[in-house]
């Protein structure tokens, strides 16, 4: 057991096998971590495995840069119940990890003014940030003022941002005045049950190959996000909603469902994307 622990030292890979940067043993059980270091060239950066406890984590002007895994926080899926972690990362960089976030088990998370570059080229996690939430009650997930670009790049599903959940519940999702662009992978990929939420105030780049793969039972309102350019808004003409058809995607559309994404009630005058 440790009360706190607080670094900002530099680890880097030494010598033919990388190694783990910070890793909690089995069985650990922690009360913080706070870091503001870098961790370069690991098989992981920081690495929480199921069976360890963590309170807090606390991450400020790091850099995860080069490693295998950035940041993992695992759950357990035999578990009825897994321990939520609370999160705060800010003005962090995250540079060519092959896996970039990976969190499990999200208690009251937030990622503010950070970036994620060239992250996920491993097929396994092919994203930026990975908030799969598995087997519990967890909390809010916030995503403010960050920049994703290019991440996704193993994976036709590979995007800056993943957001879902597996036989789990999220309090609350926040994605507010995020940039998404470069040129691999979606902005934006859902799955699972979520709570619904709003995209105004993100931008998504014209570069990127797809905006928003939408496969989560919960409503995405676009109203308010810039895409190509410009700000949707309920006025916003028929071609340029046309024109977002194929980069703005519910994974379960029909012939029947598409004709109504398409109708003016629906795609023309609200853009809301709906699982039915």
């Amino acid at each position: 057991r440790c009360g706190y622990f607080e670094s900002y030292a530099t680890i880097r890979a030494s010598g033919s096998t990388p190694t783990v940067g910070i890793r909690l043993a089995a069985g650990a059980h922690i009360g913080s971590i706070k870091w503001g270091g870098t961790l370069s060239g690991l098989s992981a950066g920081l690495q929480v495995p199921s069976a360890a406890i963590l309170s807090y984590l606390e991450i400020n002007s790091a850099s995860f840069n080069d490693n295998g895994r950035a940041i993992e926080i695992l759950a357990d899926p035999h578990w009825s119940d897994n321990w939520p972690v609370d999160i705060t990362i800010q003005n962090t960089e995250f540079n060519r990890n092959s896996q970039g976030v990976v969190v499990e088990r999200p208690g009251n998370v937030g990622f503010i003014e950070s970036s994620f570059n060239g992250n996920g080229s491993d097929s396994s996690s092919a994203f930026g940030l990975n908030i799969s939430a598995i087997k519990g009650q967890y909390g809010s997930v916030v995503v403010n003022n960050c920049v994703f670009s290019s991440n996704g790049s193993g994976s036709s599903d590979g995007a800056g941002v993943r957001i879902a959940t597996w036989d789990a519940t999220l309090a609350n999702v926040a994605l507010n005045n995020n940039t998404f662009t470069g040129s691999a992978g979606w902005g934006l990929v859902t799955e699972g049950l979520l709570p619904d939420f709003s995209l105004a105030g993100n931008t998504f780049a014209s570069t990127l190959p797809g905006y928003v793969l939408h496969q989560a039972q919960a409503t995405i309102d676009a109203l308010g996000a810039s895409f190509l350019g410009q700000t949707l808004t309920a006025n916003t003409v028929v071609p340029v909603l046309f024109s977002l058809a194929d980069q703005i995607v519910d994974g379960v559309r029909s012939e029947e469902h598409t004709s109504e994404l398409q109708s003016p009630c629906n795609l023309v005058c609200r853009l809301l994307l709906e699982k039915k």
